[in-house]
């Protein structure tokens, strides 16, 4: 399976059971792999026949930035479907972390994956 990689994506959100990490937002690290036919790309080497990443970015940002939920396996759910429904891809990863939640400076996250053939 080829996969488009977006690393290091980092999103502020209104997210987080207390209402203090609603109200003032917070940093999401995010990671994703999205499945793709990179052959297929490549043989026309045109960027109308690929996953324009630039476009995925744009929309990962938005959707984050306008989540209204309290829990990060929320927000990992609901961008698994809407990346599966609006470029029609195959598979999903999705690693979602919230930086620095601890005053350790530990990061906590989620990972989840998620296909055509669960929704």
């Amino acid at each position: 399976m080829d996969y488009i990689v977006i690393n290091d994506l980092n999103v502020q959100a209104h997210l987080g059971v207390h209402a203090y990490e609603r109200q003032i937002g917070q940093t999401i690290k995010i990671h994703a792999r999205l499945a793709i036919n990179a052959s297929t790309v490549a043989k026309t080497d045109d960027l109308r026949h690929a996953l324009n990443y630039q476009q995925v970015i744009g929309h990962l940002r938005e959707w984050v930035g306008g989540a209204q939920v309290q829990l990060i396996e929320t927000l990992a759910e609901n961008l698994a479907a809407q990346l599966l429904q609006t470029y029609a891809l195959p598979w999903v990863h999705l690693e979602l972390y919230k930086p620095y939640v601890m005053a350790s400076g530990v990061s906590v996250g989620v990972v989840i994956e998620r296909s055509q053939v669960d929704g």
